[in-house]
């Protein structure tokens, strides 16, 4: 009969060892703060924006890891959000309208989607230099799955360069 109670409790105490080394497995999704929420949004926004991206954006990104890989990888597969897209449209249009480009042989709709497509693929990049700096298994497997689906030579080159192959 002893045996059979130290077996019981030795399984008992196993499993309360157990369900408690387990607790936050699966992890749970990070909770931000609005504050912070509006400024991990401020530092991608300035990582896919920036001009000379001289100061520290790919950093402050990576750093994020974690906590911007979902939106890194919806820009690496999506491209530009859809307000992004309808703000630099109507930013281009404003630079068209400013500075007709006419010489340069294209209409005014042909400039706007020629640039949105540009600054579309540009996004891509950057997303996929983010990734490899973060270097996560769903980082690494979001690249080679976006790589595998065909990618603008351009974006193609940074998911290569990011997984350094």
């Amino acid at each position: 009969m002893r045996g059979i109670a130290r077996s019981w409790l030795l399984v008992t105490a196993c499993s309360a060892l157990m369900q408690a080394s387990c607790q936050g497995f699966p992890p749970r999704p990070m909770q931000s703060t609005p504050a912070e929420t509006q400024h991990l949004r401020d530092q991608l926004s300035r990582w896919l924006e920036c001009d000379e991206c001289w100061n520290g954006e790919l950093a402050a990104v990576a750093a994020a890891g974690p906590k911007l890989e979902p939106s890194l990888i919806a820009v690496l597969r999506e491209g530009m959000s859809p307000a992004t897209r309808a703000r630099l449209a109507r930013q281009l249009q404003s630079s068209w309208d400013a500075a007709p480009h006419a010489a340069a042989g294209f209409a005014r709709e042909e400039y706007v989607a020629l640039e949105l497509g540009n600054r579309d693929a540009l996004h891509r990049v950057r997303a996929a230099l983010a990734l490899g700096e973060i270097a996560s298994i769903t980082a690494r497997a979001a690249l080679e799955q976006a790589l595998a689906q065909g990618q603008r030579p351009s974006v193609e080159q940074a998911i290569r360069a990011a997984l350094g192959s």
